[in-house]
């Protein structure tokens, strides 16, 4: 057992040392928006407390000129009637109503085509951006070559165990995506914060391609057409995307299950890497307790030693240094995590939103 833990820990690190590390060094550079038609588009649903408190800062971003189309799916709570009062005062807001829930990938489908827009840019309606200079920051850099922008769209700071562990689990995506994009091999991003150029549309001949599953707005999307060549990601803190944490360790699990069930339609490579990370992180805890071996404690300390080593630079960069704190007890609580959501594919969730 002790071998089975020194191997599956050697692979492991690979991932922690080799490719994570890219963020770590990774320096943003940040250009002037391009001259295009910009589209900002919201899908919401029932979501009007959230939009009475963070939509008027994405409505008057600085320095760009752009359109924001906000699709209201079914909302039950008056969101339609003030986003009506808000457009009053907004004239480049465009709202549009179903008034029977679709989906959020349904509702994008219809809409999206219609727009006669360059780049769109896309955010939940429970999500708040905290800068003015959020949309140009997105859109920076995106152009005909560099066709698809990657953003962070981190949880609030909450006390509850279930917010640290989600904040880390998000941080730890985000981490992956980043990396794996610098690394040449990008295969997905967040709909909270993400930004791309019309033609990714064209290419992935839009949602298509897998409208049989109820998400994959957006990492679906980005697996089918991202290359080495036409990603860009944003790390500068005021293009962050944030939301609240989910409230209950079912929420979160309901919510997570929805992405899992996406994952076995990424590319093989994808698929092949992102297990390979997740088994070997399973198998270093499993092989690591039933050793049973004096060296254990030793072998474990010096795993996560050599994480903070060369990832600290990471969780600064994306703003999330009080998680070093937690780190070690939130590396053994992923080996719970990552065995559970096994279950998500013989369970996968079957809710819209």
């Amino acid at each position: 057992m002790l071998v089975a833990a020194l191997i599956s820990g050697v692979v492991n690190l690979f991932f922690w040392l080799v490719i994570f590390p890219r963020l770590s060094g990774y320096k943003q550079k940040n250009t002037p928006v391009s001259d295009a038609k910009i589209w900002l588009v919201i899908v919401v649903r029932n979501e009007l407390e959230n939009l009475k408190q963070h939509l008027y800062l994405m409505l008057e971003q600085h320095s760009i000129f752009y359109e924001t189309l906000i699709i209201d799916d079914g909302s039950t709570d008056g969101t339609f009637s003030w986003l009506s009062e808000v457009q009053n005062s907004h004239p480049d807001l465009h709202l549009l109503r179903h008034e029977k829930s679709i989906g959020k990938k349904m509702a994008l489908h219809k809409a999206l085509p219609t727009l006669d827009g360059t780049h769109f840019i896309f955010t939940d309606g429970d999500c708040a951006c905290k800068s003015e200079n959020w949309l140009s920051l997105m859109l920076s850099g995106l152009n005909e070559q560099k066709t698809i922008v990657l953003g962070y769209a981190p949880l609030n700071k909450m006390k509850t165990f279930i917010s640290i562990f989600a904040r880390y689990e998000t941080f730890l995506t985000a981490l992956q995506y980043f990396s794996y994009a610098l690394a040449g091999l990008p295969y997905m991003g967040v709909g909270r914060n993400l930004a791309y150029h019309t033609s990714v549309l064209n290419k992935s001949k839009g949602f298509s391609t897998h409208m049989d599953l109820l998400s994959g707005d957006d990492d679906l999307l980005v697996n089918s057409v991202a290359n080495k060549n036409n990603v860009r990601i944003q790390t500068d803190p005021e293009s962050f995307m944030y939301s609240d944490p989910p409230k209950t360790i079912r929420a979160f699990f309901r919510q997570k299950s929805r992405h899992i069930t996406t994952s076995v339609r990424y590319k093989k490579i994808h698929q092949i890497l992102l297990a390979l990370f997740s088994a070997s992180h399973i198998v270093f805890y499993l092989a690591l307790f039933l050793s049973g071996s004096l060296f254990a404690p030793a072998i474990w300390g010096m795993r996560i030693v050599l994480i903070y080593l060369f990832n600290y630079k990471a969780f600064l960069k994306l703003k999330e240094k009080d998680l070093l704190l937690y780190f070690p007890c939130l590396d053994c609580l992923m080996f719970v995590y990552y065995s559970f959501m096994s279950f998500s594919f013989i369970f996968p969730n079957k809710k819209n939103w």
